[in-house]
């Protein structure tokens, strides 16, 4: 589990719908987000340009390991601690599965959003299973492949977009604006405002990558 700091601290009621996670990478001030959430962080990674002095020094003496980066660097504090959840799980037999708790500041940093959204479907993480908390949001990454199919509430809202480029051979199962072989391109609102049919819903593709957002998912209904 990856959880990233900036903005407002996520939810409370999010920690009731959090799978129980082997490893908690904290992204600066995420450490305060996760501890909040009842989670035991393992290792803090950034520039720490939000979470303070204090507060690095309370997770040292928990045991909590920290990796200092110089704020001019190249990759953001959610792409360092994704990449050392990847080197942490290097070797590991069976699927791995990654989850992403994030509470951007749409208002002010609405670029942190879009480049959020734009790493989780990185073809560098390819080989797993990537989902995200957006406050209230849900977001699913779906590559090529098998459906995958997701829990749902009947009447829950779901857009489908294309990230990164054409995503070809997409089809659905569950939702009431079905899609058949279709090709979704970046930059239009083709995939926006399906619903949810019933308990679950399925989305596969052929080639590229899609996001699956689920607007009200914390509320678990449109």
């Amino acid at each position: 589990m990856i959880v990233v700091g900036g903005g407002a601290p996520p939810p409370a009621t999010l920690a009731a719908h959090l799978l129980a996670a082997d490893l908690v990478v904290c992204a600066d001030l995420g450490y305060e987000h996760a501890r909040a959430l009842g989670l035991r962080p393992s290792l803090i990674i950034g520039d720490f340009d939000s979470l303070d002095e204090a507060g690095l020094a309370a997770a040292q003496a928990d045991g909590v390991r920290v990796e200092r980066h110089p704020p001019a660097k190249d990759s953001t504090d959610l792409e360092l601690a994704l990449d050392a959840a990847v080197r942490a799980v290097a070797g590991q037999n069976g699927p791995v599965s990654f989850t992403v708790i994030a509470t951007p500041d749409i208002d002010e940093r609405i670029d942190h959003l879009l480049s959020q959204l734009g790493l989780l479907a990185s073809p560098a993480y390819d080989a797993f299973s990537v989902d995200a908390w957006f406050g209230q949001s849900r977001v699913h990454i779906v590559g090529p492949g098998p459906a995958r199919r997701m829990t749902s509430v009947a009447g829950e809202l779901v857009t489908i977009l294309a990230i990164g480029g054409d995503v070809e051979g997409v089809e659905t199962d569950g939702l009431l604006y079905p899609l058949r072989r279709e090709t979704l391109t970046p930059f239009t609102t083709r995939g926006v405002s399906n619903v949810a049919e019933s308990a679950s819903f399925a989305v596969s593709c052929l080639h590229g990558r899609l996001a699956i957002i689920r607007p009200h998912a914390l509320k678990g209904h449109s």
